[in-house]
Protein backbone atom coordinates (compact mmCIF):
# COMPACT_ATOMS: atom_id res chain seq x y z
CA UNK A 1 0.00 0.00 0.00
CA UNK A 2 2.83 2.38 0.89
CA UNK A 3 4.60 1.65 -2.40
CA UNK A 4 1.34 2.26 -4.26
CA UNK A 5 0.91 5.70 -2.63
CA UNK A 6 4.57 6.56 -3.26
CA UNK A 7 4.12 5.57 -6.91
CA UNK A 8 1.10 7.84 -7.36
CA UNK A 9 2.90 10.69 -5.61
CA UNK A 10 5.93 10.23 -7.84
CA UNK A 11 3.66 10.10 -10.89
CA UNK A 12 1.99 13.39 -9.93
CA UNK A 13 5.38 15.01 -9.31
CA UNK A 14 6.66 13.72 -12.63
CA UNK A 15 3.66 15.14 -14.45
CA UNK A 16 4.32 18.52 -12.86
CA UNK A 17 7.98 18.46 -13.93
CA UNK A 18 7.04 17.32 -17.43
CA UNK A 19 4.54 20.18 -17.75
CA UNK A 20 7.15 22.69 -16.63
CA UNK A 21 9.70 21.40 -19.15
CA UNK A 22 7.29 21.20 -22.13
CA UNK A 23 4.98 24.10 -21.44
CA UNK A 24 5.98 26.07 -24.54
CA UNK A 25 5.87 23.16 -27.01
CA UNK A 26 2.52 21.72 -25.90
CA UNK A 27 0.53 24.92 -25.59
CA UNK A 28 -1.27 26.40 -22.62
CA UNK A 29 -4.76 25.30 -23.61
CA UNK A 30 -3.67 21.69 -24.10
CA UNK A 31 -1.95 21.60 -20.71
CA UNK A 32 -4.91 23.22 -19.01
CA UNK A 33 -7.26 20.70 -20.58
CA UNK A 34 -5.02 17.77 -19.63
CA UNK A 35 -4.78 18.84 -16.00
CA UNK A 36 -8.48 19.60 -15.72
CA UNK A 37 -9.51 16.26 -17.19
CA UNK A 38 -7.08 14.38 -14.95
CA UNK A 39 -8.33 16.12 -11.80
CA UNK A 40 -12.02 15.77 -12.68
CA UNK A 41 -11.54 12.17 -13.76
CA UNK A 42 -9.76 11.24 -10.54
CA UNK A 43 -12.37 12.86 -8.30
CA UNK A 44 -15.23 11.41 -10.36
CA UNK A 45 -13.74 7.91 -10.05
CA UNK A 46 -13.43 8.22 -6.27
CA UNK A 47 -16.92 9.70 -5.94
CA UNK A 48 -18.44 6.85 -7.94
CA UNK A 49 -16.91 4.33 -5.53
CA UNK A 50 -17.55 6.27 -2.33
CA UNK A 51 -18.87 4.68 0.85
CA UNK A 52 -21.75 6.09 2.91
CA UNK A 53 -20.51 8.90 5.13
CA UNK A 54 -19.66 7.97 8.70
CA UNK A 55 -18.04 9.80 11.61
CA UNK A 56 -16.16 6.60 12.44
CA UNK A 57 -13.07 5.21 10.73
CA UNK A 58 -13.61 3.79 7.25
CA UNK A 59 -11.25 1.68 5.20
CA UNK A 60 -10.68 3.21 1.80
CA UNK A 61 -9.54 0.88 -0.97
CA UNK A 62 -5.91 1.07 -1.99
CA UNK A 63 -6.78 2.15 -5.52
CA UNK A 64 -9.30 4.79 -4.40
CA UNK A 65 -6.86 6.05 -1.75
CA UNK A 66 -4.06 6.52 -4.27
CA UNK A 67 -6.27 8.02 -7.01
CA UNK A 68 -7.75 10.52 -4.55
CA UNK A 69 -4.30 11.58 -3.38
CA UNK A 70 -3.02 11.81 -6.95
CA UNK A 71 -6.01 13.91 -8.07
CA UNK A 72 -5.47 16.23 -5.12
CA UNK A 73 -1.81 16.72 -5.97
CA UNK A 74 -2.74 17.40 -9.58
CA UNK A 75 -5.28 19.93 -8.34
CA UNK A 76 -2.40 21.76 -6.66
CA UNK A 77 -0.50 21.72 -9.96
CA UNK A 78 -3.60 23.02 -11.80
CA UNK A 79 -4.11 25.81 -9.26
CA UNK A 80 -0.44 26.84 -9.47
CA UNK A 81 -0.58 26.78 -13.28
CA UNK A 82 -3.71 28.94 -13.37
CA UNK A 83 -2.10 31.46 -11.05
CA UNK A 84 1.11 31.54 -13.10
CA UNK A 85 -0.69 31.85 -16.42
CA UNK A 86 -3.63 34.11 -15.60
CA UNK A 87 -2.64 35.82 -12.29
CA UNK A 88 -5.96 35.01 -10.64
CA UNK A 89 -4.75 36.51 -7.37
CA UNK A 90 -2.68 39.60 -8.12
CA UNK A 91 -1.34 41.02 -4.88
CA UNK A 92 -2.49 38.54 -2.23
CA UNK A 93 -0.16 35.61 -2.78
CA UNK A 94 -0.66 34.40 0.78
CA UNK A 95 -4.18 33.34 -0.25
CA UNK A 96 -2.85 30.85 -2.81
CA UNK A 97 -2.52 27.88 -0.41
CA UNK A 98 -5.82 28.71 1.33
CA UNK A 99 -8.17 27.78 -1.53
CA UNK A 100 -6.83 24.22 -2.02
CA UNK A 101 -6.98 23.74 1.75
CA UNK A 102 -10.66 24.67 1.75
CA UNK A 103 -11.18 21.92 -0.85
CA UNK A 104 -9.01 19.28 0.84
CA UNK A 105 -10.54 19.65 4.32
CA UNK A 106 -14.12 18.61 3.44
CA UNK A 107 -12.78 15.93 1.09
CA UNK A 108 -10.67 14.53 3.93
CA UNK A 109 -13.77 14.15 6.10
CA UNK A 110 -15.97 12.84 3.29
CA UNK A 111 -13.52 10.17 2.17
CA UNK A 112 -11.89 9.63 5.59
CA UNK A 113 -8.44 10.42 4.19
CA UNK A 114 -5.69 11.54 6.55
CA UNK A 115 -3.41 12.37 3.64
CA UNK A 116 -5.84 15.07 2.48
CA UNK A 117 -6.15 16.27 6.07
CA UNK A 118 -2.39 16.70 6.13
CA UNK A 119 -2.50 18.71 2.89
CA UNK A 120 -5.25 20.91 4.33
CA UNK A 121 -3.36 21.62 7.55
CA UNK A 122 -0.08 22.39 5.78
CA UNK A 123 -1.91 24.65 3.33
CA UNK A 124 -3.50 26.61 6.17
CA UNK A 125 -0.13 26.91 7.86
CA UNK A 126 1.35 28.25 4.62
CA UNK A 127 -1.54 30.72 4.37
CA UNK A 128 -0.58 32.03 7.80
CA UNK A 129 3.01 32.43 6.60
CA UNK A 130 4.37 29.45 8.52
CA UNK A 131 7.06 27.62 6.61
CA UNK A 132 10.26 25.89 7.67
CA UNK A 133 13.38 26.19 5.56
CA UNK A 134 16.49 24.24 6.67
CA UNK A 135 18.69 26.71 4.79
CA UNK A 136 17.29 29.59 6.82
CA UNK A 137 17.94 27.58 9.97
CA UNK A 138 21.60 27.23 9.06
CA UNK A 139 21.89 30.93 8.15
CA UNK A 140 20.11 32.64 11.04
CA UNK A 141 20.08 29.84 13.63
CA UNK A 142 16.29 29.57 14.11
CA UNK A 143 13.41 27.76 12.46
CA UNK A 144 10.84 30.54 12.62
CA UNK A 145 11.04 34.34 12.32
CA UNK A 146 10.38 35.94 15.70
CA UNK A 147 7.42 37.81 14.19
CA UNK A 148 5.61 34.52 13.52
CA UNK A 149 6.19 32.81 16.87
CA UNK A 150 2.83 33.85 18.29
CA UNK A 151 0.96 32.88 15.13
CA UNK A 152 2.63 29.47 15.02
CA UNK A 153 1.96 28.76 18.69
CA UNK A 154 -1.71 29.81 18.53
CA UNK A 155 -2.35 27.81 15.37
CA UNK A 156 -0.65 24.80 16.92
CA UNK A 157 -2.69 25.25 20.10
CA UNK A 158 -5.87 25.35 17.99
CA UNK A 159 -4.94 22.06 16.32
CA UNK A 160 -4.23 20.44 19.70
CA UNK A 161 -7.60 21.60 21.04
CA UNK A 162 -9.32 20.21 17.94
CA UNK A 163 -7.59 16.88 18.54
CA UNK A 164 -8.94 16.66 22.09
CA UNK A 165 -12.43 17.73 20.97
CA UNK A 166 -12.57 15.06 18.27
CA UNK A 167 -11.55 12.49 20.88
CA UNK A 168 -14.21 13.59 23.36
CA UNK A 169 -17.13 13.79 20.94
CA UNK A 170 -15.99 10.68 19.03
CA UNK A 171 -16.34 12.35 15.62
CA UNK A 172 -13.49 11.25 13.35
CA UNK A 173 -11.49 10.57 16.50
CA UNK A 174 -8.81 8.81 14.43
CA UNK A 175 -7.97 12.24 12.97
CA UNK A 176 -6.93 13.47 16.41
CA UNK A 177 -3.42 12.00 16.07
CA UNK A 178 -2.78 14.06 12.91
CA UNK A 179 -4.17 17.23 14.47
CA UNK A 180 -2.15 16.81 17.65
CA UNK A 181 1.06 15.90 15.85
CA UNK A 182 1.02 19.01 13.67
CA UNK A 183 -0.11 21.16 16.59
CA UNK A 184 2.65 19.86 18.83
CA UNK A 185 5.30 20.49 16.18
CA UNK A 186 4.17 24.08 15.63
CA UNK A 187 3.93 24.80 19.35
CA UNK A 188 7.34 23.23 19.97
CA UNK A 189 9.03 25.18 17.17
CA UNK A 190 7.44 28.46 18.28
CA UNK A 191 8.17 28.02 21.99
CA UNK A 192 11.77 26.88 21.47
CA UNK A 193 12.40 29.77 19.09
CA UNK A 194 10.96 32.20 21.62
CA UNK A 195 12.90 30.69 24.50
CA UNK A 196 16.22 31.13 22.70
CA UNK A 197 15.67 34.25 20.59
CA UNK A 198 12.97 36.48 22.10
CA UNK A 199 13.10 39.08 24.83
CA UNK A 200 10.54 37.21 26.95
CA UNK A 201 12.45 33.96 27.41
CA UNK A 202 10.76 32.99 30.67
CA UNK A 203 7.30 33.23 29.11
CA UNK A 204 8.31 31.04 26.22
CA UNK A 205 9.99 28.58 28.60
CA UNK A 206 6.63 28.22 30.36
CA UNK A 207 5.01 27.60 26.96
CA UNK A 208 7.61 24.90 26.27
CA UNK A 209 6.41 23.15 29.41
CA UNK A 210 2.78 23.63 28.36
CA UNK A 211 3.54 22.06 24.98
CA UNK A 212 5.30 19.12 26.60
CA UNK A 213 2.37 18.71 29.01
CA UNK A 214 -0.11 18.52 26.10
CA UNK A 215 1.89 15.68 24.54
CA UNK A 216 2.16 13.90 27.90
CA UNK A 217 -1.60 14.23 28.36
CA UNK A 218 -2.20 12.47 25.06
CA UNK A 219 0.19 9.73 26.14
CA UNK A 220 -1.80 9.24 29.33
CA UNK A 221 -5.10 9.19 27.45
CA UNK A 222 -4.10 7.06 24.47
CA UNK A 223 -0.91 5.22 25.53
CA UNK A 224 0.92 6.76 22.58
CA UNK A 225 4.63 6.21 23.11
CA UNK A 226 5.63 8.66 20.36
CA UNK A 227 3.94 11.49 22.26
CA UNK A 228 5.57 10.39 25.51
CA UNK A 229 8.96 10.54 23.81
CA UNK A 230 8.24 13.96 22.31
CA UNK A 231 7.01 15.31 25.65
CA UNK A 232 10.07 14.06 27.53
CA UNK A 233 12.57 15.25 24.91
CA UNK A 234 10.99 18.71 24.61
CA UNK A 235 10.83 19.10 28.37
CA UNK A 236 14.44 17.95 28.65
CA UNK A 237 15.57 20.57 26.10
CA UNK A 238 13.72 23.35 27.92
CA UNK A 239 14.84 22.42 31.44
CA UNK A 240 18.40 21.67 30.37
CA UNK A 241 18.78 25.07 28.74
CA UNK A 242 17.91 26.70 32.06
CA UNK A 243 20.22 24.41 34.03
CA UNK A 244 23.14 25.04 31.67
CA UNK A 245 22.57 28.76 31.93
CA UNK A 246 22.72 28.50 35.73
CA UNK A 247 25.89 26.43 35.53
CA UNK A 248 27.72 28.98 33.39
CA UNK A 249 26.53 31.93 35.49
CA UNK A 250 27.29 30.33 38.86
CA UNK A 251 31.00 29.60 38.22
CA UNK A 252 33.56 32.32 37.80
CA UNK A 253 36.00 29.97 36.04
CA UNK A 254 34.87 29.00 32.55
CA UNK A 255 36.79 25.72 32.56
CA UNK A 256 34.88 24.58 35.64
CA UNK A 257 31.58 25.46 34.01
CA UNK A 258 32.50 23.50 30.90
CA UNK A 259 33.34 20.36 32.90
CA UNK A 260 30.18 20.63 35.00
CA UNK A 261 28.05 21.18 31.89
CA UNK A 262 29.56 18.15 30.14
CA UNK A 263 29.00 16.02 33.22
CA UNK A 264 25.38 17.14 33.45
CA UNK A 265 24.72 16.43 29.75
CA UNK A 266 26.27 12.96 29.91
CA UNK A 267 24.48 11.88 33.09
CA UNK A 268 21.12 13.42 32.15
CA UNK A 269 21.24 11.96 28.62
CA UNK A 270 21.87 8.48 29.96
CA UNK A 271 19.03 8.88 32.45
CA UNK A 272 16.74 10.19 29.69
CA UNK A 273 17.46 7.16 27.49
CA UNK A 274 16.79 4.83 30.41
CA UNK A 275 13.42 6.45 31.03
CA UNK A 276 12.40 6.16 27.39
CA UNK A 277 13.56 2.55 27.20
CA UNK A 278 11.86 1.60 30.47
CA UNK A 279 8.51 3.08 29.46
CA UNK A 280 8.63 1.36 26.08
CA UNK A 281 9.42 -2.01 27.67
CA UNK A 282 6.79 -1.62 30.41
CA UNK A 283 4.03 -1.16 27.86
CA UNK A 284 5.28 -3.83 25.50
CA UNK A 285 3.22 -4.74 22.49
CA UNK A 286 0.12 -3.03 23.81
CA UNK A 287 1.65 0.41 23.42
CA UNK A 288 0.39 2.53 20.57
CA UNK A 289 2.73 4.43 18.32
Amino acid sequence: RLLFVIGFTALSSGIGIWIYQNIHSLGHLALLSLLTLSVCGGFAFCWSRRQPFSWQAQKLGMLEDSVLLGASLLLLALWAYLQWRYQIIDDHFSLLPLFPSLVFLPLAYRFDHRGLLTLAITGMAAWLGLSVNPWDMMKVGRWLPTTLMGTAFLFGLLLVLISFVTENIDKKSHFSFTYHLFGFQLMALASLTGMFHSGTKNLWFALVLVTAASAYLRYRLRDSYSFFAMAVILGYIGVSSKILKLIFFSHSFMIVSVYVAFAYLIVSSIYLMRILSRVKKSHGKGLRV
